[in-house]
């Protein structure tokens, strides 16, 4: 069946300089971290177009990572240095162009961002604790759209568990800057998992959209975690996770993970590449594991933490945190688009 979607384009956005692409060979570490400089000659249409996408359309291919550009620089916009420890990106669910991200420690708070990385809202979830924010993901079901929260790091851990604060998504005002909205409403869950494996840091998770399992990815291994949907949904407290997989072709250090809305395909990423894992209709995510991720490489930034996909699905987009190993901010970083290589087809006639 015929998916139909809106292509939306950039405004002002163009193609940056120093990136090698996306798709190909893991890229060499570099070690200086320069600002990320645009080129001004490409500019991208920011009409929206009507694409059709199907089995014969999708393509695992990608452009060049571009970014929001500031007109009067040529540079990309950067983030807010509020999030200076940037751990974990998902789009919105309910506010088209706007993405939910929180820092590594600190407040118990989440921010609605722009592709400029202009701080909308701070979400402050009352009474709950940042021991260590990872990764943030979001599930639909029932005409409603829940944040999922994990505070998943090894940091201050001395149970074999970790936390999940679940809520249901605020909406925002796109055109209002930096609105507070507080959270008293969230469940908060214990994910435990074997005690005889210690205290295990995770610092990527992901949703399966249509069961709303949540996967979570083990730092320093190949181990892979789930806790089922249903129980996420039922309201219990303490739910066990279950052990998916100890073997794949991803980097021992991942450090974000996302499912794309359409399920056909989720990645997982590290500082430097991302594995994209296709999966077909009814297909268990452990049997799409077992398949190697197709390597993509991504553009330099300071310390790659997060990918997420869109509100639609289709394209893949990135962040960093800027914070050194003493803690001094380092150049502030852009929120990253990677746009998938579609096929523009003529609309279906109603």
């Amino acid at each position: 069946m015929k998916l139909l979607l809106l292509f939306l384009s950039i405004v002002g956005s163009c193609s940056c300089k120093d990136f090698n692409g996306f798709k190909g060979q893991p890229k060499e570490q570099s070690a200086e971290r320069s600002p990320v400089v645009v080129s001004d000659d490409v500019k991208e249409d920011s009409s929206e177009i009507e694409v059709l996408v199907d089995e014969v359309l999708w393509s695992s291919e990608f452009k060049v990572p571009k970014c929001e550009v500031n007109s009067q620089t040529g540079q990309c916009f950067v983030v807010d240095p509020v999030l200076d420890e940037l751990s974990g990106l998902s789009s919105s669910g309910k506010n088209k162009g706007v993405f939910w991200a929180h820092n590594d420690g600190g407040t118990a708070s989440i921010y609605g961002l722009n592709l400029k990385g202009e701080v909308l809202a701070r979400v402050d979830l009352v009474g709950a604790t940042n021991l260590d924010f990872e990764d943030i993901a979001l599930y639909r079901k029932d005409n409603k759209t829940y944040l999922y929260q994990g505070d998943i790091g090894d940091k201050d851990k001395e149970d074999s568990a970790v936390i999940l604060y679940r809520f249901e998504e605020p909406a925002i005002d796109i055109t209002v800057p930096m609105q507070i909205i507080t959270v008293e409403n969230y469940q908060r869950i214990e994910l435990s998992y074997d005690s005889a494996l210690g205290v295990l840091d995770f610092e990527s998770m992901m949703i399966d959209p249509l069961q709303g399992d949540l996967y979570l990815f083990e730092k320093g291994s190949h181990r892979v975690f789930v806790a089922a949907g249903n129980l996420l949904m039922s309201g219990n407290a303490s739910i066990a996770m279950n052990l998916v997989t100890d073997k794949g072709d991803w980097s021992e250090t991942p450090s974000g993970a996302d499912f794309s809305s359409t399920r056909r395909e989720f990645v997982i990423r590290d500082e430097l590449n991302a594995w994209l894992y296709n999966v077909t209709e009814g297909e268990a995510v452990s049997d799409a594991l077992k398949r190697p991720g197709q390597v993509l490489a991504m553009a330099k930034e300071f310390n790659g933490e997060a990918i997420a996909y869109g509100f639609d699905g289709v394209h893949l987009y990135t962040a960093s945190e800027n914070l050194q190993g003493d803690q001094e901010p380092a150049d502030p970083q852009p929120i990253m688009m990677y746009e998938r290589v579609l096929k523009i087809a003529t609309p279906q006639s109603k």
